[in-house]
Parts: structure tokens; C-alpha cells; sequence
């Protein structure tokens, strides 16, 4: 019924959530019909963020307000120098040209790897990223000056920590957050969907006044996906069952239903096997894994394990070798950044479905 490919692992290798204080720090055959619907939600003109703008977006003093995870943020004037966490941000920032905005910018690893584009932009605005970490420790991003902290809960602030949006306020620095991490307060959001992404654009366009460059990201985006969307096939009797390798050999850890991964699979034909726990990242049973015998594994590449090694790791665990995806090496390779919500998930989504499908 479904003809999987498995291409050759990436090159480019990205850090992530390798062990559990890590983890804290970062997080971090569909029918026609279904596919149909799914893209339907997807495609629609969304409203974006809930901003009123008081002047001109170009106006150096406008005043422009948007709900950031349930919370009106006022950002007076467009920010000039903005802290920034995580690669998929950092991305998303010199995806709308904003490099010269940027003050600092943290990756956890040397082996987050920027798309070699976007790297340009940020060496050409003589920006280097720090490896490192907040460590809910203020002054470590107060030591850059910044206006503005681009962040998101459980990429680079915690729920719970030192650091808040609130205490930077109080220091006179605005904070913007990933929207598809506000599921870590507001679960009631529901399902990460394409929208948060374009709401991430849409808010930042605002923030910064570009909101043409915003909508031209956009708009390259939803035309990617309808490309992934179209190949699914409209005999196609069911949803591949899918699971994500992220880590772990005791237990592995995974995409839950509020993670990106659950959307993409969703538009690429596929179903999460763990889409009914209302997680981001998180960890599972591999009791859980077996039962729902996924046909198909996108395994993560991240902090030093190449995608090859963690595939070893699943072939090497004998309570899993009847698993179907494991029984026909039914595995596709991912880096990090392609995971989280940015400006690589559409062409992943993409990728997805021309494994599963092609």
C-alpha cells in the first residue's frame, strides 16, 4: 500500500535535548478526504496576531500591541537589539532580514548549523552566535544590552525559572515567545498547526515593520505545503502510523501532540502514534511504541549521534526487531531545527511526504 524511501542521513548535525536538564532548557494513509480537510485549516487566511498598531509600521515610535501566550505585550518603537534563543528563531529572524537587530544570539551546540543563506546574513551583520545557555540566570542576557528577547518556554526560559518575561519587563526588556511553545501555558491551544508559524511571522512583521516580508515567507510557505498536501494519494486507505526518534535507549523521547512533528505528519498523511498525549517533547514507553507498531521512524540528528548511529540504537533493542517500521529499515533523517517551528518545516513537511509517498 505505501512505498517508503530512506535517503541518505544529512550532514549538517544539530544539538538538542540530549539528556533531561537539557531538555528543560530547550523544550523542548491519510484519506484524500482527511488530507483534504487538514489542508483546508491550514491554508485559510488566518488572522495572525492580535496587534493594534497606534502609527505606521515604518514610524521609528510605534506603539504595537500583541497577545504573546495570553498576554498583551506593548513593544513601543521597533526593537534594536534583540536577544535571540534557539536556532529556529535565529532563522526565523534572518529569514524576514532582521539581522541587523539582532544583538546576541545563543545555540546550545557548535553544531547547530544555520542554512548556509541565512548564515551569510548573520556573518555579513558581524553577529556570532554563543554557545551556551541562559541557565535562568538574567544577567547573562541583560549582559547584551538588549530591548527585546526572542524566546520561547522550554527554549531558553522555563516555566517556573528565574528568568520571565514578567522580571525582564521589570528590567525595561520586551519579551516575544514561540507560539507553539505557549502549549506549556496555555495547553488550551490545542494541536501546534502551520498557523502558529505564520502567526511567529506575522507577529515579528509587526514588531519590526515588515509585514510584506512576512506575508512573501508566508506565502512560500503554504505553497510548499500544498505540495506535500497534493502527494498524498487519494486512494491512500489510511494514515501512516508514525513515530518520532528523538533519544533515549530506557525509554525513548519523542514528538507528543502539541510538538510540530504532529502537524507535519498530519499534512504529509501520517498519524502520530502518541498524538493523545498532550505533550511537546516528551518521553514514552517503549511498551507504548510496540503495541502501536509504527510503520515508519523520522529519526532526529542532533549533538554529536548521527542519524545512522540512533538507527543502529533502534535496530540493536531486540524488544522492538518485530516492529514494522523496523522490520523494513523504514526510517528517514532529520536535523533538529527541522523539528522545531520555523522556516525549514514546510520544505521538511514536504520531505515527509515524499518518503512516504514517492
Amino acid at each position: 500500500m505505501n512505498h517508503f524511501t530512506t535517503p541518505a542521513p544529512h550532514g549538517v548535525g544539530v544539538t538538542a535535548h540530549t539528556d533531561t536538564s537539557r531538555r528543560v532548557d530547550r523544550r523542548r494513509g491519510l484519506s484524500r478526504t482527511l488530507v483534504a480537510g487538514a489542508a483546508a485549516m491550514v491554508l485559510a487566511a488566518c488572522s495572525g496576531p492580535s496587534t493594534e498598531v497606534e502609527s505606521g509600521a515604518a514610524d521609528a515610535g510605534k506603539s504595537v500591541t500583541i497577545d504573546v501566550c495570553g498576554t498583551d505585550v506593548t513593544f513601543e518603537g521597533v526593537p534594536e537589539r534583540v536577544f535571540v534563543n534557539d536556532i529556529n528563531m535565529l532563522e526565523m529572524m534572518l529569514a524576514l532580514e532582521l539581522e541587523d537587530h539582532i544583538a546576541a544570539a545563543f545555540l546550545w551546540g557548535e553544531d547547530d548549523t544555520l542554512l548556509p543563506e541565512l548564515s551569510a546574513r548573520l556573518e555579513a551583520a558581524d553577529v556570532t552566535p554563543t554557545i551556551g545557555s541562559i541557565n535562568d540566570e538574567i544577567e547573562t542576557i541583560l549582559a547584551f544590552d538588549p530591548d527585546m528577547v526572542y524566546a520561547g518556554w522550554n527554549y531558553g526560559l522555563r516555566v517556573g525559572g528565574a528568568v520571565t518575561p514578567e522580571l525582564l519587563a521589570e528590567r525595561g526588556v520586551d519579551t516575544y515567545l514561540l507560539r507553539e511553545s505557549c502549549r506549556h501555558v496555555q495547553p488550551e491551544l490545542g494541536r501546534t498547526t502551520m498557523d502558529d508559524i505564520y502567526y511567529d511571522a506575522r507577529a515579528l512583521g509587526e514588531i519590526f515593520g515588515v509585514e510584506d516580508r512576512a506575508e512573501a515567507l508566508i506565502s512560500q510557505w503554504q505553497s510548499t505545503i500544498r505540495e506535500a498536501v497534493a502527494l498524498v494519494p487519494d486512494s491512500a486507505e489510511g494514515r501512516v502510523d508514525i513515530f518520532l526518534y528523538d533519544s533515549g535507549e530506557d525509554e525513548p523521547f519523542t514528538a507528543g501532540f502539541f510538538a510540530m512533528p504532529d502537524e507535519m505528519f498530519r499534512l504529509a498523511g501520517g498519524r502520530n502514534i502518541i498524538d493523545d498525549v498532550n505533550a511537546t517533547w516528551t518521553a514514552v514507553s517503549w511498551e507504548r511504541v510496540i503495541e502501536q507498531d509504527p510503520e515508519f521512524i523520522p529519526v532526529v540528528e542532533y549533538g554529536g549521534v548521527t542519524c545512522d548511529e540512533r538507527i543502529a540504537t533502534l535496530q540493536s533493542l531486540p524488544a522492538l526487531r518485530d516492529v514494522t517500521a523496523i522490520v523494513n529499515a523504514n526510517f528517514d533523517c532529520y536535523v533538529y531545527a527541522e523539528v522545531v517551528p520555523g522556516v525549514r518545516t514546510a520544505d521538511a513537511t514536504l520531505r515527509l511526504a515524499t518518503s512516504l509517498w514517492s
